[in-house]
């Protein structure tokens, strides 16, 4: 797809490719996800500073590009990183979580005892990107 991608659009340089991926971490969730962005809800992502640095890659920035995949690791789409913004957790707003197009998640995990892992975990690695 990338391929086929940068041909189309007269050349784009391999720099620009940032990842091809699947979101969440199951192969329901990828598919799931994967539709969001197709139709358009999911516009946003977010991930700890420490899961970027640590793939090797660093932390995406502006015009990077990234191929989407279903749980069969088939291309959907290419999608383009606009902004990266590296806030505390506890800075991340509903309207952010609003563009991630997963529901009232930012509320909920709030209130669950996955925030509590979760914060236990951002002690180390405190930001989002």
């Amino acid at each position: 797809m990338w391929s086929a991608f940068s041909l189309e659009q007269g050349g784009i340089p391999e720099e620009r490719f940032y990842e091809a991926f699947g979101f969440g971490d199951s192969p329901a969730l990828a598919d799931e996800l994967g539709q969001l962005v197709l139709s358009g809800i999911k516009r946003a992502t977010a991930g700890s500073v420490w899961s970027y640095e640590s793939s090797g890659k660093g932390v995406p920035k502006p015009g990077d590009l990234s191929v989407v995949t279903d749980s069969n690791d088939i291309p959907l789409c290419i999608i383009e990183t606009v902004q990266v913004d590296i806030v505390p957790f506890s800075a991340v707003t509903e309207e952010f979580a609003a563009t991630e197009g997963e529901g009232g998640w930012l509320s909920g995990l709030l209130a669950s005892s996955a925030c509590r892992v979760l914060q236990q975990r951002m002690r180390k690695h405190r930001s989002l990107v």
